[in-house]
């Protein structure tokens, strides 16, 4: 009986071993496509600056001037050819981004 228990904890714990091999090499590898990535569409957009200071009117699909103008002057408006245009987008993303720029500015000044 003894015996029993033994080979299956034996098993178990292999199992077990197995599977956080498995763990650590799955979280290493998104870690390394994250950091690629990263680099990669700051290389292409430019997004940050030399200090790696982001740069809120560079922000890519259209949303960067929405951000720079609620993080400036706390309006919603896009300037194009001149012209205030009010909600060309949908002020969920940006609203979103502004929120997180604005919670996260007092660890970064």
């Amino acid at each position: 009986m003894n015996n029993f228990i033994m080979k299956n904890l034996l098993k178990f714990f292999l199992f077990k071993k197995k599977i956080l091999y498995i763990y650590f090499f799955y979280i290493s590898l998104i870690f390394l496509a994250s950091l690629i990535f990263a680099f990669t569409f700051s290389g292409k957009f430019y997004v940050a600056d030399i200090n790696n200071n982001l740069i809120i009117k560079n922000i890519t699909f259209g949303f960067g001037d929405i951000i720079d103008n609620l993080y400036n002057y706390n309006s919603n408006f896009e300037t194009i050819d001149g012209t205030k245009y009010f909600l060309t987008k949908m002020p969920g993303i940006p609203f979103f981004y502004w929120t997180i720029s604005n919670s996260s500015k007092p660890f970064f000044i």
